[in-house]
């Protein structure tokens, strides 16, 4: 089980590429960062400490540094033993060892951090632009619950006294109310279970993320906002490695083997067949869910000799892509969900308002 999550590995790569610079072998780096932790540790150890389970997280940390030091000073790869232990994805590990390999690890060490930024920023900036709709949702789902729950109950018994017969609406919502307040704990635990239930399965069963991640695929501007955030990461990646002077044929099966959104690995894959068999780069771009401007960026840069760069740059373009989608992703969800909760609230106001209409007809007939 890894306990390195993005912004970990980032400040681990940073602090590798600091001390590489100014001299220093991978394996004294390693002893320094070591000692450091160990330093945080005793200083720490006089204190009380409140979660127990951030202590053994932060000692299983130090452990995975205290073996890939091992590993290196035996003789192994910093790039694999760094892929082992935590959890590096094949294609900054790859960047890594061809930094290795050439006598420019501080270099490939920057590059294999600034891809991990870029990576960290565009969830972010996925995860931000999705917050006010959920905030939105979940304050929708509780006011949904306190009006069934609280307020309907208190006027039902005034309604069924009026002996009339209540509109279907005025039924539904009854029911709907009776439910919440009879079964509303059995509700929770059944969705809590199956949601428990659903993320167990996801993580254990490759067929199941690929039948999900393909559900997503077709989904309306949700699916491109995924496609285009997993092919911005084979770009990006796919041109670092180029940069770093990887052969395009390597490069190409490193970052594939690191592609885990399985629409786009499909169609990528045709693309290693492509160039094993001598075609031009940009021919493997050349698809209908991929931007053209994509393959023209791959040409140029293969015709000029930059392709890294034109790979990159080409990966900026598509994040900004994914911003404005965004912004029309949650400008269309907001009117959407405030559509909703006016709904729903004037769904329960009529309701209870229906029957009340009526009787006082029939009230104003008898007088």
């Amino acid at each position: 089980m890894m306990y390195w999550n993005r912004r970990q590995k980032i400040f681990l790569l940073e602090q590798l590429e600091m001390f590489v610079s100014a001299g220093l072998t991978a394996s004294q780096c390693l002893e320094i960062i070591e000692g450091a932790r160990e330093k945080r540790k005793d200083k720490s150890g006089k204190e009380k400490v409140k979660r127990e389970q951030g202590k053994v997280e932060r000692g299983k940390r130090m452990h995975d540094i205290s073996m890939i030091r091992e590993e290196i000073e035996s003789g192994g790869l910093l790039s694999k033993a760094l892929f082992t232990h935590t959890g590096l994805s094949r294609t900054v590990s790859s960047i890594i060892g061809h930094g290795e390999s050439v006598g420019e690890l501080a270099v490939s060490l920057k590059s294999a951090r600034d891809l991990l930024v870029q990576e960290d920023e565009l969830v972010k900036k996925c995860l931000s632009a999705m917050l006010y709709p959920c905030i939105i949702g979940i304050l929708a789902i509780i006011l949904t619950i306190g009006l069934m729950r609280g307020v309907v109950p208190q006027i039902v018994p005034m309604l069924l006294s009026m002996h009339v017969e209540l509109p279907f609406l005025t039924k539904a919502t009854i029911w709907i109310s009776g439910a919440i307040v009879r079964f509303g704990v059995y509700f929770v635990l059944v969705a809590t279970f199956g949601c428990g239930t659903f993320f167990w399965v996801h993580k254990r069963f490759v067929r199941v993320r690929i039948f999900c991640q393909r559900v997503l695929y077709i989904i309306p501007l949700v699916g491109n906002i995924i496609y285009t955030y997993s092919l911005s990461l084979f770009l990006r990646s796919l041109g670092i490695l180029c940069v770093s002077g990887v052969p395009i044929s390597l490069a190409y099966k490193e970052v594939l083997e690191s592609v885990s959104f399985e629409p786009l690995r499909d169609q990528v894959q045709i693309g290693d067949d492509m160039i094993r068999s001598g075609q031009p780069l940009a021919k493997t771009f050349e698809h209908r869910r991929i931007p053209g401007y994509v393959s023209s960026l791959v040409s140029a840069g293969e015709s000029s000799g930059s392709l890294g760069d034109s790979l990159i740059r080409a990966s900026s373009i598509l994040d900004a892509d994914i911003d404005n989608s965004l912004k029309k992703v949650t400008s269309l969800i907001e009117p959407l969900m405030m559509v909703g909760v006016g709904a729903i609230v004037g769904s329960i106001a009529l309701s209870i308002m229906m029957p009340i209409y009526d009787m006082s007809k029939i009230l104003q007939k008898v007088h």
